[in-house]
């Protein structure tokens, strides 16, 4: 009884200090999951009888009448960077052993339902490949006819996968704290999830952002006169159906402003007109649609100037590898340096701050290095090329980790 009063005491803490947290939680995206759970109720009785390791052996609970399989739905939620918080309903077909049940002598099947509540603490941020974590909750369920409370206790693994797919394997030992069920029993789960793609969430971004990348995403290059590529961009437009006027007027005169430059036909004087231009903070030209230079596709942008312009692709978590969506963007940027032989490029290499230092500086210099080697691997000189590594000191996200794993590529006219 003594044990169990400490259970509660314990579990209570650390629900009152997750909800004390909460006032810096980290505002994600909460997410269900489904998994499949077997229920051992004859666990406890088994290490009393014999030990530990013949208890974690056994497989009598997999045979015909013994078997407690069961499924569950749950909710989860990150409230900090290595916290995260389930609300778990389940179900199984319990098998319940004799005297488990207050006032079961006999020992009989039923459908059981529970419901818990769940304070993970993981090893790692939320997006890493493999993350192992301990679990301690509250719980409450019916076992026969017989109401109970329970604390459950546990360990799992998280593998988050790049397409956003999250498994979890679990194993809880549900600690018994009313008198509706004589002993504890252990549950194991394996869970599925599908969350948000963190090397491809753009949706994380401000519209304003999205409105510059948008504009930047343009078709080919026009060589034809000013006249043929205004006439063009209107036709364009026309046939999107797209406006220029609400919301996306309001943020591109915000960006203008912000530019200090005034929102006029041509704000930027390029001779591209507002409405067809797509870059209409920033002085272009006509060949490249009101841009300084040929659009890049599918990249984000980070800085565009009249001299320069800075690009970044992202890299999975302590990794260099380049990723399938970086070579539509590297490839892109071969062609204009190919176009313009006048064009250099600088590159910088970055980290997130998990890890130490000489991890993060390593990691960034080697993302640096294998962009690098991409471009001159496309014959651009080396000397077009300078390249550069911070590790994790200059982020660009305090939050969203991801972005800060990545490589800068400036694109710079002399």
């Amino acid at each position: 009884m003594k044990l169990t009063r400490t259970f509660v005491t314990l579990s209570f803490c650390l629900f009152i200090s997750v909800l004390y947290a909460q006032k810096e939680a980290v505002q994600k995206q909460g997410i269900f999951s489904f998994s499949a759970t077997v229920s051992d109720y004859n666990f406890t009785q088994r290490t009393k009888d014999s030990s530990l390791k013949y208890a974690m052996s056994d497989k009598d609970m997999f045979k015909s009448g013994k078997a407690s399989f069961g499924f569950q739905v749950s909710y989860w939620k990150q409230l900090q960077p290595h916290i995260n918080f389930s609300g778990n309903l389940g179900s199984d077909f319990a098998n319940f052993p004799a005297l488990f049940v207050k006032g079961d002598s006999i020992g009989q099947a039923h459908l059981s339902v529970h419901l818990d509540g769940l304070v993970h603490f993981m090893a790692f941020n939320n997006d890493a490949p493999v993350n192992p974590f301990l679990t301690v909750g509250m719980g409450a369920g019916n076992f026969g006819k017989q109401l109970a409370l329970f604390v459950p206790i546990g360990t799992g693994l998280a593998f988050h996968f790049s397409t956003g797919c999250i498994i979890t394997l679990q194993l809880q030992l549900r600690k018994a704290l009313s008198s509706g069920i004589t002993n504890d029993f252990v549950t194991y789960s394996l869970g599925f999830a599908q969350g948000i793609a963190g090397r491809a969430a753009k949706k994380h971004e401000s519209h304003k952002d999205e409105l510059i990348k948008n504009s930047l995403s343009a078709g080919k290059n026009s060589h034809s006169s000013a006249g043929k590529a205004e006439k063009s961009s209107k036709e364009k437009n026309a046939a999107k159906g797209v406006s220029q006027s609400g919301t996306d007027t309001a943020v591109l005169n915000k960006v203008a402003k912000e530019n200090k430059v005034s929102p006029s036909p041509d704000a930027d004087g390029d001779g591209v007109a507002d409405k067809d231009d797509k870059c209409p903070a920033v002085k272009g030209s006509v060949e490249n649609q009101g841009c300084p230079f040929p659009p890049v596709e599918g990249a984000e942008v980070l800085n565009m100037s009249r001299d320069s312009a800075t690009y970044s692709i992202h890299f999975d978590f302590d990794q260099s590898i380049l990723q399938t969506g970086a070579f539509a963007v590297l490839n892109r940027i071969v062609e204009i340096l190919r176009t313009d032989k006048t064009l250099t490029i600088n590159i910088t290499g970055h980290a997130d701050s998990q890890g130490t230092d000489l991890k993060n500086m390593q990691v960034s210099a080697d993302r640096a290095n294998v962009t690098r080697d991409y471009f001159m691997s496309y014959n651009v000189a080396a000397s077009r090329i300078k390249s550069s590594y911070y590790g994790a000191t200059r982020p660009i996200d305090k939050v969203q980790q991801w972005r800060n794993r990545r490589v800068e590529v400036t694109i710079i006219k002399k």
